[in-house]
């Protein structure tokens, strides 16, 4: 994937007519009456690239992007696979300047695969004697969970 696309929602909303229309949504009865046709309509929209397909925007950092998260704010975070970060877009898909490197782990590179939001404050994290709650949290490739937060 070179480019983050604007369909968030129309995945979930794709999914659920789909399971609706399979389902028959009808009745339960049997009979054979014509059912109502479905019409689905959206716009894709390539919001942010890594310069190699066309994009509103161009970020280098977006390579192999995996994980993508939302803070309560609506920017999204995501983990890049193959430049070892997380960037920061908001909702028009504007790099932000935050770009968090996340650390090699004990088994190799980074290479994070996913991300969640952490929107409690119960997972507290440690780095050269200062300490913080994480709000964002990161697997990748090697297993190691690392965490980032807020300065």
């Amino acid at each position: 994937m070179k480019s983050l696309l604007a369909l968030f929602g129309v995945v979930a909303c794709g999914a659920a007519v789909a399971t609706l229309m399979s389902c028959g949504g009808g009745s339960g009865s049997s009979s054979s009456s014509a059912s109502p046709s479905v019409q689905s309509l959206f716009a894709a929209t390539a919001l942010v690239s890594d310069g190699a397909v066309p994009a509103a925007h161009t970020d280098a950092n977006l390579k192999n992007p995996w994980g993508v998260a939302f803070n309560p704010k609506g920017f999204v975070w995501v983990a890049d696979n193959g430049t070892n970060v997380a960037t920061l877009y908001d909702g028009n898909g504007v790099p932000q300047s935050l770009v968090v490197t996340i650390p090699d782990g004990k088994n190799g590179s980074a290479s994070p695969t996913g991300i969640v939001f952490n929107g409690t404050q119960s997972f507290r994290v440690t780095e050269n004697g200062k300490s913080g709650v994480a709000a964002f949290i990161f697997t990748g490739e090697g297993g190691t969970i690392t965490a980032w937060a807020p300065p």
